[in-house]
């Protein structure tokens, strides 16, 4: 490297062993090299890999997650010409699928958010990306069914991607009024709009916190998966549920806190050391709900890969580790205890779940025993309407009561 006179590395592979990460690091820094990883996707169309930028290492980088193999002329196929809404536009998860569909020239991307910053930042970032989409900003909730449907009249979408959703676990066990309203009511709101204006297709973003659900949250977003299931029996548009599990660096995650705990020089609080989850990186993750939309042709639930789960302790140490600071030693680590409604593991299928293959290595569908009954309609708009009187625990049994039924085939609902 001296003798080249080396300014800058570039690592190709950056799914090498953390060790000879960190061996890398540290030489790197002792001689003065810059040194930044090269991200890449394999198409699978043109069978070729794509360089897709040139960054400096991030947390991502420490989950070891090989490259995506991608379709990107089936999902440019889907896209190119169409007018596509997406909730919760400004959210994590909303904002990186709004750059990847902006890139296949949608006709027009219609873009919801009840967040003023979030919004401004998105529209700040698709500025300069080179696209012909029209791109339009709508400010306010998914609640306000008025502002909603007006947008559907305006701009007649033909796909929604529903991202929109109130997330945080802990928060959501102390408004569970609120998970309720927005989570399960918001959702009901757009699948009557996306089949009153037939729109081609209709795509929920779960989460595995869905499966054996134990926090309001996971429970609110469980019945919103099985109101797409059974809407998909009664409609033309094609209904379909993606699920997977957390992402990493998404806002409110773990990753942004521990960076921020780390620049403070910590500690690092974590729940407990037992805990792990299954992580994914926020560009992968909208790459594969595109993808999985290809698939699902309506009823479908479809689960992106995850890889193996990684302990929440673990991932502390790698991080404080790639910072330059040795875990307990320079940054302490702290155990706070584990909070209401958090599992110490999660699972991506649920008992009465089976995988079944798709065309894509990455993507199954689920095939489950328990449908969702014909009369879970009226079952939820009762619980919505409980919602807007009902105490919080009243709540919390009656939407407990109406999983256990959902979840127990022998017991249907009544």
């Amino acid at each position: 490297s001296r003798k080249l006179k080396t300014s800058q590395m570039l690592i190709a592979n950056p799914n090498l062993p953390l060790e000879t990460l960190n061996d890398i690091f540290n030489t790197c820094k002792k001689m003065g090299v810059i040194y930044k990883k090269v991200s890449s996707i394999f198409d699978i169309s043109s069978k070729e890999f794509q360089i897709t930028k040139i960054s400096h290492f991030q947390t991502g980088d420490l989950l070891g997650r090989v490259p995506v193999r991608l379709d990107l002329a089936s999902m440019k196929n889907m896209i190119r010409g169409k007018r596509v809404l997406v909730t919760g536009a400004g959210g994590s998860i909303g904002s990186e699928l709004c750059y990847q569909i902006n890139d296949f020239d949608p006709d027009c991307l219609i873009m919801v958010d009840i967040g003023e910053n979030y919004l401004y930042d998105l529209e700040m970032k698709l500025r300069n990306q080179n696209s012909n989409s029209k791109n339009h900003f709508l400010l306010c909730s998914i609640l306000d069914e008025k502002r909603i449907e007006t947008a559907f009249e305006k701009f007649k979408p033909q796909i929604v991607f529903h991202a929109a959703a109130h997330k945080h676990v802990p928060l959501m066990e102390k408004t569970i009024d609120t998970a309720i309203i927005n989570n399960i009511h918001g959702t009901v709101s757009l699948l009557n709009l996306s089949h009153k204006y037939k729109i081609e297709k209709f795509v929920l973003v779960s989460t595995d916190k869905v499966v054996k659900p134990s926090s309001i949250m996971g429970m609110t977003k469980h019945v919103a998966e099985k109101y797409v299931q059974n809407m998909a029996n009664h409609s033309d548009t094609q209904f379909i549920c993606v699920r997977f599990g957390n992402v990493l660096g998404s806002n409110g995650s773990v990753a942004p806190l521990f960076w921020k705990q780390i620049l403070e020089g910590g500690p690092i609080t974590i729940t407990d050391p037992r805990m792990e989850r299954f992580f994914m990186l926020i560009s992968e993750a909208a790459q594969l709900i595109l993808q999985a939309t290809v698939l699902g042709k309506g009823g479908e639930v479809l689960v992106l890969e995850m890889g193996k789960p990684v302990k929440i302790i673990d991932l502390a140490k790698k991080m404080i580790n790639l910072a330059g600071y040795i875990p307990d030693v320079d940054i302490k680590i702290k155990i706070l205890g584990s909070r209401q409604g958090e599992k110490l593991t999660e699972e991506i299928i649920d008992t009465s779940e089976t995988f079944l293959p798709s065309s894509h290595e990455k993507i199954k569908f689920l095939k489950s025993k328990n449908p969702p009954p014909n009369n879970l309609p009226e079952l939820v708009n009762a619980l919505i309407q409980n919602a807007h009187h009902m105490t919080q625990e009243e709540l919390r049994k009656e939407l407990s009561k109406m999983i256990s039924q959902l979840r127990t085939s022998e017991n249907p609902l009544s």
